[in-house]
């Protein structure tokens, strides 16, 4: 058990940034799950307590225990204030264990409990386009909801618990026993995310690019090229390749989310290259 002597405001910061480090950066769940904990129980009001069992509910569902996880997640909601984003965090999160279970149309309704309140005044709208675009990947692919999609589903489950290798396997599985399905969109991104993650940056970029290619009308495309561009300017550190990969975006997608991002981008590389 983790000991900390937590008597001032700086602690509060100091356990949430430990249990952090134990989850997201040494994956040690129980001993981050400790540290949320311990939090809880020496300030049961701090202003991380909807962050805080978010988190807690995250190591459950990454444990498999997704009863529990749930249960966390409808207590950060609980203790979050009415139109703050921590609400819609929570039927975001609770759509999600319910599409790890197959329980696809409870899903749709938690989605929609995000959408349908779509520029709602005095509400924030941080989990808008995660919940569409899960909406989009379940109704997508809800017709081979026994074959390709449940394949899917199974490695999402091998990815949350950090079994990368099982993941990537099976991800590849999906790619070869269903070539033509609507999900393997999806399944490309994954495995580009999924390789980039272990430093295999070639072969990410192969798959955004493979997705690029073989799905041109995908709406993952903008996503995928501005993933190529990334990986060359942070993971390869080849800037040239990089400035091109995003203006690639700016002219392929001009529509797309990612333009302003990739805009300020693009000055911030041309400002490299005159400084060298």
């Amino acid at each position: 058990m983790l000991e900390i002597d937590a008597k001032s405001s700086w602690a509060q910061e100091s356990l949430f940034h430990i249990g952090d480090i134990y989850f997201h950066d040494l994956f040690d769940l129980d001993n981050a799950l400790d540290a949320y904990n311990l939090l809880l129980k020496k300030y049961p009001r701090n202003g991380k307590t909807p962050e805080t069992l978010f988190r807690i509910g995250d190591c459950y569902a990454a444990q498999g225990n997704l009863e529990s996880a749930e249960y966390s997640y409808k207590r950060a909601v609980t203790a979050a204030a009415p139109n703050s984003r921590y609400v819609d965090q929570g039927h975001y999160k609770m759509a999600y264990l319910q599409f790890l279970q197959a329980q696809y149309d409870s899903a749709l309704i938690s989605l929609n409990k995000i959408t349908e309140k779509l520029d709602a005044p005095g509400r924030e709208q941080s989990f808008v386009n995660d919940a569409f675009e899960l909406a989009f990947l379940i109704e997508e692919n809800l017709a081979d909801s026994s074959g390709a999609l449940g394949s899917y589903v199974a490695a999402r489950k091998l990815s949350m618990q950090h079994k990368d290798s099982d993941a990537i396997a099976a991800l590849s599985q999906i790619i070869l026993a269903y070539p033509k399905a609507e999900i393997v969109d999806e399944t490309l991104v994954d495995l580009g995310e999924l390789e980039a993650a272990k430093g295999e940056y070639l072969t990410a970029i192969d798959y955004f690019k493979r997705l690029l290619t073989d799905h041109g009308d995908s709406v993952y495309n903008a996503r995928a090229q501005k993933r190529i561009a990334e990986i060359y300017e942070t993971g390869l550190a080849d800037n040239d390749k990089a400035f091109t990969a995003y203006e690639n975006v700016l002219i392929n997608y001009p529509n797309s989310l990612y333009v302003e991002e990739v805009r300020r981008k693009l000055r911030e590389l041309q400002a490299v290259r005159l400084n060298n």
